[in-house]
């Protein structure tokens, strides 16, 4: 059917660039909605009106590579004119041409353009001088229906926090929520949230990154209701939320619900980097929101660019609030008691056991025993991934038990700690992910070799952090980094390529209370030898490392210790492929707010079958100074099997 429409409006748009250029008899036969038509066809083309970026924008044009502009909607049905994705002013000529249309040609009204196309309609009525008129009178039930099911009030963008056991969330994700006018009853989690959706094939995650930097897995819009989303991020995965509400106005709003009804079930290619999640919502905003600069900093989208180009929009973003997973309400619990009580709280999740968790209990007066009664609960929460309605099963009699004995305890006063004061807005600044610093960083920087003297480094990495750099923003124990390249050049005129990193990510989290997860590392890329002997130093090793392990924290003082293996290829002492062990070992210090000290050594063994190649051995500390969101120091000094050397660089964030 959809075809038949784009056949007939092919053939009225000829029609009507025939009508333009025949006589004034010709003109007289044709019709009031004929000449509404013709009339807002030729002023469009006078006011250029294709070219405008609102324009572009409702068809979600971007410029690719080679500066081709096209749309990221590979649908056809998201277009009327052959070619509309890549020709907007075929594509306006043919809307304009299609919202003439008589719906009484039409079999099913709801095909009509004015149905499929709000969001055009909207801002063509604005655009146009005195708007569309003579246009027909067209009834859309199934819109109208949609319109009355989904009563916003206003919206908000919500971001999850860094996931690293997935790669499609290693970089946060973030999702529109559509919430209903405030009420007696009303309840956030019955919005209406919606989000790209990339449709995998497979998780392993080597397999996701190619197939996902290549745009192989088809996407679309998920609109479902909030709590589900509250259910996957919070309490499964236990990652934290922060919705970040927009002061939209009412025309904002209903152009916003235009955008969504328009794109649908359209689908919308995946592509890792440049067309994720976070790229989709944003241009859904700049569609909607054309009054703002809503424009990418950079070819690559990462959710924490995208909070950030919102929140320095003056009078855009409103409050800010957090909502912590199940996790972080049991922690936040956990460390406001003293080291006797998180004994006991670790005592009765150990046991499981009703009668010995009812005699730990017997030792505390009622204030105490109902905060270790609220932290075991939390804990249970937190263990068996609970959701909505769902009950336990490992520790389904010790919940039942202490949620009957808490409900016969009076209520605390209030606390800083549990759910209701984290969802309070009562966090600190730091924790924000949009006080991160912007997601690429540029350095530049000097050091003495002692084997080859004085040189001068450059490194630019698109993203997104290391362990070394300030944790504003991000968690710590995470570093996350694609794309690295350290260029070098030796007093002597001599250059080469120091370092490239196509991929890494190391996750080194606290091991605490019930929470004991492995810490993990895996690194794809290449560095130059430190001991070539050629006089160029054209001595270059590619590898792929991976490693899993353990890690702590006490205090300030993280420590991690990762134990793997290592395969590629190196062009010394002889051009061959290797396999081998490698051990990683590190320190983290928090020596304070803005400044980091790191220790990391490296141990690896090389073979070549069963013939032992060569050792690699490093050592090498960081001392990094945050001067300011954007800006920061590092001082590192490395010692290696040939000799030590030492680098002072500036780096700056954008």
């Amino acid at each position: 059917m959809h075809s038949c429409i784009r056949g007939c409006l092919v053939a009225l748009i000829l029609a009507y660039d025939l009508t333009l250029h025949v006589s004034s008899a010709v003109g007289a036969s044709v019709g009031p909605s004929d000449r509404g038509a013709n009339a807002a066809i030729a002023m469009a083309k006078t006011l250029r009106l294709a070219d405008d970026s609102r324009w572009q924008k409702l068809l979600f044009v971007r410029e690719h590579v080679l500066g081709s502009r096209r749309s990221l909607i590979s649908s056809p049905r998201f277009f009327l004119a052959a070619g509309g994705n890549e020709n907007p002013e075929r594509e306006l000529t043919a809307d304009l041409a299609g919202f003439y249309l008589d719906q009484s040609t039409l079999s099913q009204g709801d095909l009509h353009p004015q149905c499929l196309y709000p969001a055009r309609l909207q801002w063509l009525r604005e655009a146009l001088p005195g708007g569309l008129r003579n246009l027909p009178n067209v009834t859309c039930p199934a819109l109208h229906e949609w319109r009355s099911k989904v009563t916003v009030h206003h919206a908000a963008i919500v971001f999850s926090s860094y996931y690293a056991n997935n790669p499609a969330s290693m970089f946060g994700h973030s999702f529109l929520v559509l919430r209903r006018k405030a009420g007696p009853n009303y309840n956030a989690l019955l919005d209406e949230a919606v989000s790209y959706v990339a449709f995998p094939d497979t998780e392993n995650p080597v397999l996701y990154s190619l197939r996902g930097m290549t745009g192989r897995f088809p996407g679309r819009l998920l609109m479902q209701p909030y709590y589900m989303k509250v259910q996957e991020y919070n309490n499964a995965d236990s990652r934290d939320l922060w919705e970040y509400d927009l002061a939209l106005t009412g025309v904002q709003l209903q152009r916003l619900m235009n955008i969504l009804w328009e794109l649908g079930p359209n689908e919308i290619p995946y592509y890792y980097f440049d067309q994720n999640c976070s790229a989709v919502m944003q241009l859904i905003l700049a569609a909607a929101l054309p009054e703002y600069d809503l424009g990418f900093s950079h070819p690559w989208v990462i959710p924490s660019d995208t909070l950030r180009s919102l929140t320095r929009q003056r009078g855009l973003v409103g409050d800010v609030l957090y909502r912590p997973s199940s996790l972080s309400v049991f922690l936040q619990r956990y460390r406001a008691l003293n080291s006797f009580e998180q004994g006991r709280v670790d005592q009765i999740l150990a046991d499981n056991d009703v009668r010995e968790a009812r005699a730990a209990l017997q030792l505390f007066d009622a204030p105490a025993r109902a905060e270790i009664i609220d932290t075991v609960l939390d804990g249970i929460d937190f263990k068996e991934r609970i959701a909505g309605a769902s009950e336990p099963i490992e520790f389904a009699d010790l919940r039942r038990t202490l949620l009957k004995e808490r409900s016969a305890m009076p209520k605390l006063s209030a606390s800083p700690t549990g759910r209701d004061a984290l969802a309070s807005n009562q966090h600190s600044l730091v924790e924000r992910p949009d006080s991160s610093p912007p997601s690429a960083r540029l350095s530049a920087g000097g050091g003495y070799s002692s084997e080859h003297g004085a040189y001068g480094d450059v490194e630019w990495r698109p993203a997104l952090h290391d362990l070394a750099s300030s944790d504003f923003g991000f968690p710590s124990g995470l570093a996350i980094e694609f794309f690295g390249l350290t260029a070098r050049a030796y007093h002597d005129q001599r250059f080469l390529l120091e370092k490239f990193i196509l991929f890494a990510v190391r996750s080194v989290p606290s091991i605490e209370a019930i929470v004991r997860p492995w810490a993990w590392g895996l690194e794809i890329g290449g560095a130059a030898l430190e001991d070539c002997t050629k006089s160029d130093f054209s001595c270059h090793q590619s590898f792929v490392r991976g490693g899993r392990g353990v890690s702590g924290r006490i205090g300030n003082v993280a420590a991690y210790a990762l134990f793997g293996a290592q395969t590629g290829y190196t062009t010394e002492p002889q051009p061959r492929w290797f396999l081998g062990p490698y051990l990683t070992t590190g320190v983290v210090v928090q020596v304070a707010q803005t400044v980091k000290f790191t220790i990391e050594g490296v141990r690896s063994r090389e073979f070549e079958l069963t013939k032992e190649l060569t050792e690699r051995d490093a050592l090498t500390g960081t001392l990094a100074w945050s001067i300011s969101g954007d800006s920061e120091l590092k001082l590192t000094a490395r010692w290696r099997k040939h000799g030590a050397e030492g680098t002072l660089a500036f780096g700056r964030y954008y």
